[in-house]
């Protein structure tokens, strides 16, 4: 049976009329049909005349009206196509899901046996530190499609403990991974890696075990060639700035000391030294991080921990590229919360502080007019962001309750606050003008909200079962997140919602509790046993 726009353009193209038409598009009334009188020939002509030319029409305003939502649908798909095309590389976008994940692989055996960090993504790699539990650390780079190994380094021994503790390993190794962007720039691995602790009293604090032999390791992040190891003091603190290598450590005065220098051929490029030295505590301790912060270096240090466990005095400093101070600021004893930082590619400085009252704070100050903000808030970061909230829009959580709030830069207020996160969970989604959180209360389950990242009003929100809030992921379409029990109440599943309305779209039976975690647009999992991969 053939369909009945066809039908009726078939009429269409056999019948036509040449009387005019009336008002409205109805026929005169001497060709008008009629329900009383006597039927003949040329009623009946004129009958089967305005019928035909009335199906005509509607086909002709059928037809018109396909054309729109054809052009419509067309004009979506397109837009759809640019949205999808413009999220395509930005950090934390997890590439196109065309349906249901499936497991590609997993490492590890058994449950427990090795801990993993860094994950790091890099071309077709996966890079991690790999950590057993019997004090053996491996530095690996997986191949992101099959899960086997592209390279391994041992970076120490797995090791039998001392009866007094002092050869027993702590720390692992603390590793700097290469940005994906640095792919082309002969990227590198380093790391400072413990190989010998001991252990010492910390006043009210019990014992503590500390690092007292190290050395730093150089790994060639492509081929896995060991380009140097060489001793260091085991506070050294390690970060990459492209191919080059950013090194802190305190000299043997006490002052902090940052290097910047060629990670290869170990060029030397600038020395920072910090104008004072930094105090140690009773057990002689001290702590140091360098780190690669929106376009400037951060390095933080102060003078352990006091008898009541909070860090002893010290400074934290933004030097630019070429080792100048762009930022610094002085932490009093016990202050635990100082602490320097940059947000938005270095246009504004974050300072965690406390105020007159004693309550913790940010300020916020604009790096070009100076201009500072102080917020009992500190700064929640998103993941993925794509900028659709504005210059003027920073995403905060509330010191005091833990809200997030939606600060405007311009007027120095809340322009409106969420409800507390709760335990667990990652950080907020930006997309599309929208903040996408999960927030749990700590009961047996929690909510996926969509926000208007203007008005602070719910769009949508979506109760998930589970135990634990875990962290959200998305392709800019589908919402995935970890649950500890799937809708029937059987099982860890990984489920699906939909950006738009909340909607869940499909679930997949994953066996054991996982983390989920996007590297380099890839899903994985991590749980007890190790890393699985999902495509």
């Amino acid at each position: 049976m053939r369909a009945s726009g066809r039908d009726m353009q078939d009429v269409v193209l056999v019948e036509e009329s040449d009387a005019p038409l009336g008002a409205a598009g109805e026929l005169p009334d001497s060709e008008a049909p009629s329900s009383c009188g006597p039927s003949g020939p040329s009623r009946a002509r004129a009958g089967l005349t305005w019928l035909l030319r009335t199906r005509a029409t509607w086909s002709l305003v059928a037809a018109g009206l396909a054309i729109v939502v054809a052009t419509s649908g067309a004009v979506t798909a397109q837009h759809e196509r640019a949205r999808m095309a413009a999220l395509a590389g930005l950090p934390g976008i997890l590439r196109p899901l065309d349906g249901p994940v499936t497991e590609l692989w997993r490492t590890g055996s058994g449950t427990g046996t090795v801990y993993l960090s860094g994950l790091t993504g890099l071309g077709a790699r996966v890079l991690l530190t790999e950590n057993a539990v019997n004090g053996k650390t491996d530095i690996v780079a997986l191949d992101a499609r099959t899960g086997e190994d592209a390279w391994r380094v041992q970076a120490r021994p797995a090791h039998v403990p001392a009866a007094d503790g002092t050869n027993s390993y702590a720390g692992g190794a603390n590793c700097a991974f290469p940005r994906s962007e640095d792919a082309q720039q002969a990227p590198v691995v380093a790391c400072v890696v413990t190989d010998e602790t001991t252990s010492v009293p910390v006043d009210g604090a019990g014992q503590m075990l500390v690092g007292t032999r190290a050395h730093l390791l150089v790994i060639d992040a492509t081929t896995g060639a060991v380009l140097s190891q060489s001793p260091t003091d085991p506070s050294t603190s390690v970060a990459l700035l492209g191919p080059d290598l950013i090194t802190g450590q305190f000299a043997a005065d006490g002052r902090v000391r940052v290097t910047r220098s060629g990670a290869r051929d170990g060029t030397l490029g600038w020395t920072f030294t910090s104008p004072d030295p930094v105090s140690t505590d009773a057990s002689g301790q001290r702590n140091l991080w360098v780190w690669a912060s929106e376009g400037l270096i951060a390095v933080r240090a102060y003078g352990g921990l006091g008898t009541d466990g909070r860090p002893l005095a010290g400074a934290s400093w933004l030097l630019s590229h070429d080792g100048d101070v762009v930022r610094k600021q002085v932490a009093g004893p016990g202050d635990d919360y100082n602490s320097l930082g940059a947000l938005r590619e270095g246009s504004m400085f974050v300072e965690a502080t406390t105020t007159a009252t004693g309550a913790r704070a940010s300020v916020l100050t604009d790096a070009g007019s100076g201009r500072a903000l102080t917020v009992e808030a500190t700064p929640t970061g998103a993941r993925p962001d794509d900028g659709s909230l504005g210059g003027t829009m920073l995403l905060m959580q509330s010191m005091t309750d833990g809200a997030l709030l939606a600060y405007d830069l311009a007027t120095g207020q809340p322009r409106w606050t969420g409800a507390a996160s709760g335990d667990g969970g990652g950080p907020p989604m930006v997309l599309d003008g929208r903040v996408v959180r999960s927030r749990s209360d700590g009961s047996s389950a929690f909510d996926i909200t969509s926000i208007d990242g203007n008005t602070g009003k719910t769009i949508w929100s979506t109760s998930v079962t589970s135990n634990q809030a875990g962290a959200l992921l998305t392709d800019g379409r589908l919402v995935l997140v970890s649950r500890t029990k799937s809708t029937t109440g059987a099982g860890a599943v990984i489920a699906a919602y939909d950006l738009a309305d909340g909607r869940q779209r499909w679930e997949v039976p994953i066996g054991e509790e996982q983390w989920l975690v996007e590297i380099d647009g890839r899903v994985f999992g991590l749980s007890g046993p190790g890393l699985v991969a999902y495509g």
